[in-house]
């Protein structure tokens, strides 16, 4: 192995050559070591490739929640994941709710249940998994590219260059990047066993390839793209003889299969009917040179990608040379490869492509870690190109510096996943005009009770989206929490005059005249919010809190009782009426409410706490200290001695 970029295959530079000989050659180096003995060695290099990326992202294992879907998904979820509720995890949306967002990930939602099995909130568990499965998906691109027709010397640089490539420190280190590698390890896995099928025949690899394809659809709806490489792959092996019977078992399996996912996927998530437009893929179509210009041209990283004219532009040059050097060569290239290696980066791009939610653009463009399943075309692509042009064979040493270089900078640059501060700093930093990256650093800001750097954030996000009323009110509660009154009834009123019907502005302004004692003032304000919206139960919800701040719990029982009867799903109205309820000393239907407050909010701490209080004091110390020690896991300072006093 110490020299690469010489075919093994027959006469491939030949005219005549096909896809047939790198086809056939494989399955002749597959049955007999005489061929190709390097094969022999393939163990070896199994182990080599599952240890570069382990050993390159070890040091996400000491990595925190960066607090960009992360937490909503797991933290907030946490009930749910440790109860391991098969429903909740088939049916739900991808941040495990019913009906909240547009995406759909089960696969990877059972695997966070699993891993919380192991490790509950602690994120090292979810990283680890991360690491684990993306190198099994370097391994299976290797097996994928010795099934092509490429060596084991070469399958075995380029699968390792793939894994320390930078661009998927994004797949490795975004914890819920997860659905993208299994993406990856289902769709090889389909892939391989169709191998399987083309050069045994046998019936168990139908099946097989059926069922992880059906995976690969759980884990991402994209998936739905493997069917035509594989009719693809079929084509280019006609002469293998596969049987009619075969292709129409698959084809049939693969139909049915498809049809239950999109059924369930249609029963999880919010029905969004204007995300895949015209316009959503005339905006979106510069993902295809951005990101084959940082796929090629190593630096340009960033948590939080916007479309820069730079990128766009050498992407665009990028695509030209290849074309221009495929269309020239396109007698002595294995043009059946080529094709192969264009499906594989096109068909899985297209569904970002086409996809536009509604934070593009506040938020980010499109995400580096989709990248990983496609880009193996355009490394197949240019490892062709790479063998007709270098006539002289290059020493691997060269490659191997190649690769040392990129692993050193992917080591860099995955340390933006350390924990939000660095996450948010890279994002905030490559992309100054994501809103979103602003507006959550300062959120996290607050809740360090860091308000400076918070104002810093929010009005950097103001510069950006001076109409986001989400932003808006963040400002106004912020100011609210330091008693900055004049500021926080100028945002307020600003908020109203852009959005009538945000309520939560009328509150903050009522609440304030509940702070200076004028209670005729306060119902004027929440009046004018009645007129607005008198059948929201947000209205009877601050209404239900301001008579909490006058003092007058039997009246604030009432609003938040009014509000749960319009919005049986609303958690903080349970938690404030159990509150109430136990200062009281009504601790049963205390008890109800913190039990409807925790199946609701499972991911905060106070609830486990309160609730465990709650039934502690009524009688059922036994479960009742199970909580207040799950909330004192959970991090809550006053469970110590809640413990200590009912749990002798």
């Amino acid at each position: 192995m110490g020299h690469i970029m010489q075919y093994h295959v027959i006469n491939t530079n030949s005219p005549g050559a096909s896809t047939l000989f790198y086809l056939h050659n494989t399955y002749i180096a597959m049955s007999s070591k005489k061929i190709y003995p390097e094969h022999t060695y393939t163990r070896w290099h199994v182990v080599v490739l599952f240890l570069i990326p382990l050993i390159l992202y070890a040091q996400s294992f000491g990595f925190n929640f960066v607090f960009h879907d992360d937490d909503s998904i797991i933290l907030q979820n946490a009930e749910v994941l440790k109860q391991f509720d098969w429903q909740k995890l088939l049916f739900t949306d991808a941040w495990i709710l019913k009906k909240q967002i547009e995406l759909y990930r089960p696969l990877q939602s059972i695997t966070f249940a699993l891993d919380y099995q192991i490790g509950q909130t602690n994120p090292a568990v979810y990283h680890v998994h991360n690491v684990l499965a993306f190198a099994m998906g370097i391994v299976l691109l290797y097996l994928f590219f010795i099934q092509l027709g490429i060596t084991a010397a070469h399958s075995f640089l380029l699968s390792a260059l793939y894994g320390v490539h930078y661009l998927f420190a994004n797949t490795v280190c975004w914890i819920p990047a997860r659905g993208d590698l299994y993406l990856f390890l289902f769709s090889m896995l389909t892939l391989l066993l169709w191998f399987k099928v083309l050069h045994s025949g046998r019936m168990l690899y139908v099946l097989l390839a059926a069922l992880t394809y059906f995976l690969a659809l759980m884990a991402k709806e994209s998936a739905i793209v493997v069917l035509p490489i594989v009719a693809l792959i079929t084509y280019q092996q006609k002469k293998l003889q596969i049987k009619n019977t075969w292709l129409l078992i698959f084809g049939a399996l693969s139909i049915m299969l498809s049809g239950i996912y999109f059924y369930m996927r249609s029963l999880s998530i919010i029905n969004t009917p204007n995300i895949f437009t015209l316009e959503g893929f005339l905006y979106n179509i510069r993902i295809i040179p951005e990101q084959t210009g940082k796929f090629f041209l190593p630096a340009f990283f960033s948590v939080m990608p916007a479309f820069t004219m730079l990128l766009t532009l050498l992407g665009c040059l990028v695509l030209m040379v290849i074309a221009s050097l495929l269309f020239l060569y396109r007698k002595q290239l294995p043009m059946g490869m080529i094709g192969l290696g264009a499906t594989l980066f096109v068909l899985p791009t297209l569904p970002a492509v086409v996809y536009k939610p509604q934070f593009t653009g506040f938020a980010y463009d499109y995400l580096d870690h989709r990248l990983f399943f496609p880009a193996t075309g355009l490394l197949l692509i240019a490892y062709h190109l790479v063998q007709l042009l270098i006539s002289k064979r290059i020493s691997t040493s060269y490659v191997y510096i190649l690769m040392l270089v990129l692993a050193g900078y992917s080591y860099a640059v995955s340390r933006s996943y350390t924990d939000y501060k660095t996450y948010y700093t890279n994002a905030t930093e490559t992309n100054p005009r994501s809103g979103l990256a602003w507006m959550n650093f300062g959120t996290l800001s607050t809740r360090e009770n860091n308000y400076d750097m918070a104002f810093k954030y929010f009005y950097k996000a103001k510069e950006v989206v001076p109409d986001n009323i989400e932003l808006r009110l963040k400002i106004a509660d912020s100011h609210l929490t330091l008693k900055q009154w004049d500021a926080m009834k100028r945002e307020c009123k600003e908020i109203i005059a852009k959005s009538p019907k945000t309520l939560k502005a009328y509150y903050n302004i009522a609440d304030y005249y509940v702070e200076m004692n004028q209670a005729d003032s306060m119902r004027s304000w929440m009046q004018r919010a009645y007129r607005q919206d008198s059948s929201s139960a947000d209205y009877y919800y601050y209404y239900a809190f301001l008579y909490k701040h006058l003092n007058i719990p039997d009246s604030s029982i009432h609003y938040f009782g009014a509000c749960i009867k319009r919005n049986p799903s609303y958690s903080l109205a349970y938690f404030n009426r159990g509150m109430l309820n136990g200062n009281k000393g009504d601790y049963q239907a205390a008890l109800k409410d913190f039990e409807q407050y925790i199946t609701k909010a499972p991911g905060d701490p106070n609830a486990y706490f309160y609730y465990g209080q709650a039934l502690c004091i009524t009688g059922n110390a036994g479960k009742g200290c199970e909580y207040l020690k799950e909330a004192d896991r959970r991090g809550v300072k006053e469970a110590r001695a809640k413990i200590d006093y009912y749990c002798r």
